[in-house]
């Protein structure tokens, strides 16, 4: 019951003392035998058995059994970071359960070697504020990376640091951060879902309010499955702001690439607002980051407002380079598609660019993809060398 304030906490080896009858049907205890894991709740009721202080087996103490009821604080404060070094998977559950409990958090890395990584999981009824939050299924490792899940029921989630999860050959890590009663925000961070030998995880921010997004970036190098990776960023009633902050899907195998997501609401106050840094240079060629980017075979992007969609000094492009191997069967032999909608208001580009194109030099056609932007009851305005285009520098048609 109540709050719990903690420092670092260092999980130093794996403890295999925990029997089966230990566990019995306690997913807690299950987790912790399986995977090594720390698990902290705080904002619980009493627990059963009226235990004054946890047993010990091993040195995991045992305290997670069922919880009645639930305080009206509950917050969870942890001033230090979360490590593993020992090198086997760590399962990570951070859970507020009081009415308005919240959770803050500096670094937490769980990183393995061999094998498959553990999840990172924290869910809080309010606030929820973390560093660094790292998935690593390091190098010469074989394994897929685990999932980071933050899901704050009542109230906002704000990350300090960049959330990571990597994998040298294998599946990456899913990433996904849910508000559906507040808002998100990632400005000056990145997230980054990927895996140098396979497909990335997906990367998923949904909140009801406002989305303010930093960097992600979700990289695959995919030639046997035939699935990808997505970015989706979904406000069901506010905006999504995109400030200096570049989205990108690469695959740089034979399959697809991921696609990019960003809709904001379905009412005239939900826009999309883009903000980069294109100029260029002395001879007039473009310059700048890639605000939303979308590399290798199809990856496709779709923007979608239902009020305003802003895009100023932008870049957004869906290209299939050259380096590419041919695409696998079954593959569509393209670049990706662009897809830009507003439901009640106007579509603005200023000093930006958008951009679908294929550079692959191969002896099969490989065409560009097309761009759709439809203002449904408003305008469409192109100003200050803002410019569209679709073109195959290889064999290929433009879309």
């Amino acid at each position: 019951r109540g709050n719990i304030t903690t420092g670092a906490i260092t999980i130093n080896r794996p403890d295999d003392s925990l029997t089966l009858s230990d566990v019995g049907n306690n997913e807690d205890l299950s987790t912790l035998r399986d995977g090594r894991g720390l698990i902290l709740r705080s904002g619980l009721g009493t627990l059963s058995g009226n235990l004054a202080q946890p047993d010990l087996v091993g040195d995991v103490p045992q305290a997670s059994v069922n919880y009645p009821t639930r305080s009206s604080a509950g917050n969870l404060n942890i001033n230090g970071n979360i490590t593993s070094d020992f090198g086997g998977p760590l399962t990570v559950i951070l859970e507020a359960n009081g009415d308005i409990g919240s959770i803050s958090t500096r670094d937490i890395n769980s990183t393995v070697f061999s094998g498959n990584g553990g999840n990172i999981s924290i869910t809080a009824n309010g606030d929820i504020k973390t560093g660094k939050l790292m998935n690593f299924v390091d190098k010469g490792g074989e394994g897929n990376a685990g999932d980071i899940t933050l899901t704050s029921m009542n109230r906002n989630i704000t990350t300090d640091g960049d959330i990571i999860s990597s994998t040298q050959s294998g599946k990456g890590g899913n990433i996904e951060l849910n508000a559906p009663q507040g808002q998100i925000t990632t400005t000056e961070r990145t997230i980054n879902a990927q895996s140098f030998n396979g497909v990335a995880g997906n990367v998923t921010l949904t909140a009801a309010g406002d989305i303010r997004s930093g960097n992600i970036a979700a990289s695959s190098n995919n030639n046997d499955i035939n699935r990808f990776s997505e970015i989706r960023l979904e406000s069901t009633e506010g905006s999504v702001f995109l400030n200096q902050a570049r989205l990108s899907t690469t695959n740089t195998g034979s399959r697809y690439a991921g696609n990019i997501f960003i809709k904001a609401g379905n009412n005239a106050s939900n826009n999309v607002e883009i903000t980069g840094n294109r100029a260029f240079d002395e001879n007039g060629n473009e310059i700048g980051d890639l605000n939303i980017s979308t590399d290798g075979y199809f990856g496709r992007i779709f923007i979608d407002a239902g009020g305003e969609v802003s895009i100023k000094d932008s870049r957004l492009t869906a290209r299939t380079q050259q380096g590419l191997p041919n695409p696998a069967e079954g593959i569509d032999r393209q670049a990706g598609d662009i897809n830009i909608t507003s439901q009640n208001g106007n579509i603005d580009i200023n000093n930006s660019s958008i951009n679908s194109s294929t550079s692959v030099k191969t002896n099969i056609n490989i065409n560009a993809g097309n761009i759709n932007i439809d203002a449904k009851k408003g305008s469409v305005s192109l100003d200050n060398a803002a410019k569209i285009d679709s073109n195959s520098s290889g064999k290929g048609d433009p879309g």
